[in-house]
């Protein structure tokens, strides 16, 4: 924009110097000052003709500042393009301080049932079977089955479990799920596991060794009792002769 206002200042007096605007009212008002001083010379051969070169002289100079004046547009035009770019300004670094303080929400407390009493896992892991009194859980409830270990069917193989979730084992000994078999157990209930303990109100999940998973194939013929460990029965077909085929003779003690 600078150069164009430059360029229309200059532009208008050369134009008229080209023309010859601006300079002919001083030759007129210099030819009739000379004219009315100058003293009449003898002959017409001596009389000097006015000169006739301004018109070119003035036309070369407004010529040459146009030339100028478009030389210097053109280059800062040039100039204006390649320009490098001004870098990005630099990153700001803000501290703790200047940042707005976070506050985190607060964790929600887990919803505790009046007149249950909770226990923690690391007390129930105490209570394991080397303990005066063997504690073990089923789902989230926890039992004392110090009483009921005597009276159990497989004696002290339940104290196994004890200080720890019955159901990895029950998921083995699958005989055991039976409403009877949860009746009895109910019996000795003492509490809750804390929610503080469990993930999504679950225990998390345990796991324990399948003692049972090398036992052979069984004879589909057989009258399952239970899968695990495998109980079955011999099927009628298999007692009509003497010799009862191997395949269909199964014993096993419990």
């Amino acid at each position: 924009m600078a150069t164009r206002k430059l360029f229309r200042q200059f532009w208008r007096p050369v134009s008229k110097l080209c023309t010859g605007e601006l300079a002919a009212t001083p030759i007129r008002r210099t030819i009739q000052t000379s004219a009315k001083h100058a003293q009449p010379l003898p002959g017409k051969e001596h009389l000097r003709q006015p000169p006739k070169r301004n018109g070119q002289i003035l036309a070369l100079t407004g010529g040459g500042v146009l030339t100028i004046l478009l030389g210097t547009q053109v280059a800062y035009s040039s100039l204006e393009k390649n320009a490098p770019e001004p870098p990005p300004p630099p990153p700001s670094h803000k501290t703790t301080a200047d940042q707005p303080p976070h506050h985190s929400e607060p964790e929600t407390q887990p919803e505790l049932k009046e007149g249950v009493q909770y226990y923690r896992l690391d007390e129930i892991r105490s209570h394991d079977g080397a303990s005066a009194r063997p504690w073990v859980t089923r789902g989230t409830s926890v039992y004392d089955i110090t009483d009921w270990i005597p009276a159990h069917p497989g004696g002290e193989v339940i104290l196994r479990a004890c200080g720890g979730s019955l159901d990895p084992y029950w998921d083995i000994f699958s005989i055991h799920k039976r409403q009877d078999v949860y009746e009895i157990l109910e019996e000795y209930k003492i509490g809750e596991i804390s929610p503080h303990d469990l993930v999504d109100g679950k225990l998390p999940a345990a796991t324990i060794p399948d003692p049972f998973i090398a036992d052979p194939e069984r004879d589909p013929r057989l009258l399952t009792l239970t899968a695990r460990p495998r109980n079955a029965e011999t099927p009628a077909e298999g007692l009509s002769p003497f010799l009862t085929p191997t395949p269909l003779f199964y014993v096993r003690n419990h």
